[in-house]
């Protein structure tokens, strides 16, 4: 099996790290022996996480407590490894509100807009740079499948999705005969401690995926794929909403999220 670490360097830094997606991710990437650069919000469950998975694994860890929604975040997150060498990169930090696209306050788009498409392209710009100069490195951009068709009541986290799903696999070619491996990964709805928090457990016969199949899915598309829905339920849906008018296909989706999200719906702010 091959050495991750050599491959591709052996500090790795990940964006909203502490629960869900990016803590799977953390963990994965611990048990392969990369040393972890933790980004999140809440200083405890971040600072709670790192400490988990330097005990288990023997790792070094550093972390950094900040709130991505706020002008500079880059920045900070940019000086904060300038003395290590980051050979694997994993954006997952995102900001969404289900809602009707023209209730939703010009703070909230600018927040998804900056969290959702300035970060992502600005860390991927930076360190895929640093990656291509070495000629060895790694970008996982986590997407979402809600990127692939037009989503009614998600109209702008779709959007922002979809910039970094074309983003992302635009790179993938002009990096694919180098030594940098570049996936944008596009999760369906995974069992997160967020996502089980905010939503019914209205799943019908479409179940939820798991955490630890999401991130395995991730890593196994790396190297191979330019994009890649984890869930393969989500391959079979989406296919059958593209051969759908795309009128039908939206309002398949429409009447979907109305289903699920109902409840938040009614807050805008």
């Amino acid at each position: 099996m091959e050495n991750l670490v050599n491959k591709y360097g052996g500090w790795a830094l990940i964006t909203g790290s502490s629960q869900g997606i990016g803590k799977g991710f953390a963990r994965r990437l611990a048990a392969e022996g990369f040393n972890l650069v933790l980004t999140a919000r809440r200083v405890d469950i971040l600072e709670g996480t790192a400490a988990e998975l330097r005990d288990e694994f023997n790792i070094k860890t550093r972390t950094l407590s900040l709130d991505m929604t706020q002008p500079g975040s880059i920045e900070q997150i940019i000086e904060f490894v300038a003395d290590i060498e980051i050979g694997f990169l994993i954006n997952n930090v995102a900001f969404s509100k289900p809602a009707p696209f023209l209730d939703l306050s010009e703070n909230n788009l600018s927040k998804q807009i900056y969290v959702n498409v300035e970060t992502v392209t600005r860390l991927t710009s930076h360190f895929g740079r640093l990656m291509r100069d070495r000629d060895r490195g790694a970008i996982i951009n986590v997407s979402s499948r809600t990127g692939e068709i037009a989503m009614p009541y998600f109209a702008m986290y779709c959007a922002t999705k979809s910039f970094i799903n074309l983003m992302t696999e635009s790179l993938w070619f002009e990096l694919k005969d180098t030594n940098v491996d570049v996936v944008v990964v596009k999760p369906d709805q995974t069992a997160t401690e967020g996502y089980l928090s905010k939503n019914p457990t209205i799943w019908g016969d479409a179940g939820i995926q798991t955490v630890e199949d999401c991130v395995e899915e991730s890593m196994n598309a790396l190297g191979k794929y330019a994009g890649w829905l984890t869930w393969p339920k989500s391959r079979d849906d989406v296919k059958a909403l593209r051969d759908m008018p795309l009128e039908d296909a939206i309002s398949v989706n429409g009447a979907g999220m109305l289903s699920v999200f109902s409840g938040q719906l009614k807050s805008t702010s």
